[in-house]
C-alpha cells in the first residue's frame, strides 16, 4: 500500500531574519528527528547527541564547538532503512565571528565525508561563503555563494544550510535548505552506510557536527532508502514503486561520462562506410553534476555535440532517475545534424534531438544507460558516379559513394557509461 503523502508547505517562520526550515518530511516515516537546542545551557550537550571527541556545548539556544571534534546524533535509522541516507537542514550561526563550519556524514569516528562552510570577505563587495564537499581519496567539489545580506546590505550573522548523504552514491551540501541554493557541490562516495553505528557502546547515527555554531537542525531519510522519501541531487536510480525497501539499483554520476555508439541495423547494404565504434566523452559543466556536454565532434566534415541532463522518469511502476541525451550542433544548440532520434515519444518529452533512456535495458550499477533508435542522417544532392549527371538523391553521412531515393534506416544504439 502506497504511503500517504501530506503537503506541509507553509510560510516559514523566521529567527533573526533567517527562515527556519519545517520540522517534518513530506512523507510518512521519512522524518527522523529535529533539535532547536531551546533548552538550558549544557556541556556536553543534552538531548540526542553523543560527544565522541572535542568539546561541545549548548549555549544561548545553539550548539557550539569549543574544541573541534565529533558530536554525533544518537538518532538511528529504522532497520529497514539500512543505507542510513539523510538530508539534514540546519542554521550556521555567528557567521560574522566564526571562520569555519564543518559537518560530517557516515560513521562518525572514521568517516572522511564532510562539508565545510567558510565565510569570506565579510561586508565587502566580494563577501561570500565557500562550500566544499569532501569525498573519496580527497576528492572535492567547491562552490562559492554570495554572502546573504540584511536590509541594510550588511552580511547576515546566520543563514540556512543543508547537506545530503546517500551512501555509495554521493555527498552534497549548500546554503539554503531542502535542496539548497544551486549550484550544489557534490562528490561521489563509495563507502557503504548503515542504519546505526556502535561507538564505544553508544548507538549513533550518520550525522555529526564537527566545528562551528549551529541551530534549528532537522534530519530525514532520502529516496535511496525509501522511494517515497525525498530525492536529493542528481544520481542514477532504478527501483520499483512504491517503496522498494530492498537495495535499489543506484550509482553516482561521475564527472566524465562516455557515450558509445553501436551500429545495430540497416535497411540497405552499405560498403563499410557507415559509422561504427564511435565514442564521445561528456564532461560535467559545474560542481552540481546535473549537466554534461561533449566537446565538438567532427564526423565526415560535419560537427555536432552531445548533452546529457538529469531527469526523473516513471514507467509502469518503475521509478527511474537518469539522463536525457540531446543532440546539439557544433555551436551547442539542439539540432539533428549527423544523427536524429527515430520515432520519438512526444508524450514523454522526446523529440528528433532528445531521447530518454530505455527503462528495460538500462542499469545504474554498473552505469549503462541505453538509448535506442539513433538514425544516421542523410544529405540531399547530386548522386555520386556511376549515377548520371543531374540525378539527385539521399546520401547517408560518411557514405558518399552511395545514393538512395529516400534516406535509408541506419540505426545505432548509444550507451552512456563511466568515462
Amino acid at each position: 500500500m502506497q504511503s500517504e503523502h501530506r503537503d506541509l508547505r507553509r510560510t516559514l517562520p523566521t529567527r533573526g531574519g533567517v527562515a527556519i526550515p519545517p520540522r517534518r518530511c513530506c512523507c510518512v516515516d521519512c522524518f527522523l528527528g529535529a533539535d532547536e537546542f531551546d533548552r538550558a545551557d549544557a556541556n556536553p550537550p543534552t538531548g540526542r547527541w553523543h560527544e565522541i571527541s572535542g568539546e561541545f556545548e549548548i549555549v544561548d539556544e545553539t550548539v557550539s564547538s569549543i574544541d573541534p571534534g565529533v558530536l554525533a546524533t544518537t538518532i538511528c535509522h529504522l532497520p529497514v532503512h539500512d543505507e542510513g541516507s539523510f538530508i539534514a537542514n540546519f542554521q550556521l550561526v555567528g557567521l560574522r565571528t566564526r571562520t569555519i563550519y564543518k559537518v560530517r556524514a557516515g560513521k562518525p569516528d572514521t568517516s572522511d565525508y564532510e562539508v565545510h562552510f567558510e565565510p569570506l570577505d565579510m561586508d565587502l563587495v566580494t563577501a561570500r561563503i565557500r562550500v566544499t564537499a569532501y569525498g573519496d581519496a580527497g576528492e572535492t567539489a567547491v562552490v562559492e555563494h554570495p554572502w546573504p545580506v540584511d536590509n541594510l546590505g550588511d552580511s547576515v550573522d546566520a543563514t540556512n544550510a543543508f547537506i545530503c548523504y546517500q551512501p555509495e552514491v554521493h555527498l552534497k551540501g549548500s546554503l539554503g535548505s531542502y535542496g539548497g541554493q544551486p549550484p550544489v557541490p557534490g562528490v561521489c562516495v563509495t563507502d557503504p552506510g548503515s542504519n546505526c553505528w556502535d561507538i564505544g557502546g553508544v548507538d549513533v547515527g550518520n550525522f555529526s557536527f564537527v566545528e562551528g555554531t549551529f541551530d534549528n537542525w532537522d534530519y530525514q531519510v532520502t529516496q535511496t532508502d525509501d522511494l517515497t522519501c525525498n530525492p536529493c541531487g542528481c544520481f542514477c536510480l532504478r527501483g520499483v514503486m512504491p517503496t522498494d525497501r530492498f537495495d535499489p539499483d543506484k550509482s553516482c554520476f561521475p564527472d566524465t561520462i562516455k557515450a558509445i555508439f553501436q551500429l545495430v541495423s540497416s535497411s540497405v547494404y552499405l560498403t563499410g562506410c557507415a559509422l561504427s565504434d564511435l565514442e564521445v566523452d561528456l564532461v560535467e559543466t559545474d560542481a552540481d553534476r546535473t549537466e554534461w556536454i561533449s566537446s565538438e565532434q567532427t564526423v565526415c566534415g560535419t560537427t555536432f555535440r552531445l548533452k546529457a541532463n538529469c531527469e526523473v522518469f516513471d514507467s509502469e511502476g518503475i521509478s527511474f532517475r537518469g539522463l536525457t541525451l540531446t543532440l546539439l550542433d557544433g555551436s551547442g544548440f539542439p539540432a539533428a545534424v549527423v544523427f536524429q532520434w527515430d520515432d520519438p515519444d512526444f508524450t514523454a518529452g522526446e523529440s528528433a534531438t532528445s531521447r530518454n533512456p530505455s527503462y528495460e535495458e538500462s542499469t545504474c550499477d554498473p552505469l549503462g544507460l541505453v538509448y535506442n533508435d539513433l538514425l544516421l542522417a542523410c544529405s540531399f544532392g547530386q548522386c555520386p558516379p556511376p549515377a548520371l549527371p543531374g540525378v539527385l538523391g539521399h546520401i547517408p553521412f560518411c557514405c558518399n559513394d552511395q545514393c538512395f531515393a529516400s534516406c535509408p534506416t541506419i540505426l545505432y544504439k548509444v550507451t552512456l557509461v563511466v568515462g
